[in-house]
């Protein structure tokens, strides 16, 4: 993350415009033999609740957007493959009228600009936490299979 000066309160990370990774996105997932679980209806619902513990960095003064459901757009968007906040901006509008409502978005949707000034203000450690602990969640335990005769 490079960091840059911005006046008064604006001031924090800016992310790299183009292809910025960190150890918590990495590039492409590893290889796996079976094919990814679809998230279900709960699952969703547990994504904005986990989303929901995230402390909302911004004025409580003129809030449009819930800050689970523009987090939501965001950790979505990147695992479809976005890698810029234009990226994320172009996946939100591309959503259909039902899915923009089921995340709070009634009177329109954010601009790019509104979504970068709250990304660059939230607490990395703490959101990849939260979202470390909702894909663990998701996970099913791995069974461990004893071989016959082996002892194993």
């Amino acid at each position: 993350m490079e960091f840059f000066r911005l006046p008064g309160h604006l001031r924090g990370p800016h992310p790299r415009c183009q292809h910025a990774r960190s150890p918590y996105c990495p590039q492409s997932p590893p290889p796996t033999d079976t094919p990814p679980r679809l998230v279900t209806e709960c699952e969703q619902e547990g994504l904005l609740h986990a989303l929901s513990a995230v402390p909302d960095p911004r004025s409580p003064r003129g809030l449009r957007y819930p800050l689970a459901g523009l987090l939501a757009v965001a950790v979505c968007a990147v695992m479809a493959g976005a890698s810029s906040v234009t990226a994320i901006a172009d996946w939100l509008h591309d959503l259909d009228e039902a899915a923009r409502a089921r995340l709070g978005f009634g009177r329109g949707v954010p601009a790019t600009t509104t979504m970068w000034r709250l990304l660059i203000r939230l607490d990395a450690d703490l959101l990849s936490t939260i979202l470390a602990g909702w894909l663990q969640a998701r996970t099913r335990p791995a069974v461990s299979r004893r071989r016959r005769g082996t002892g194993r």
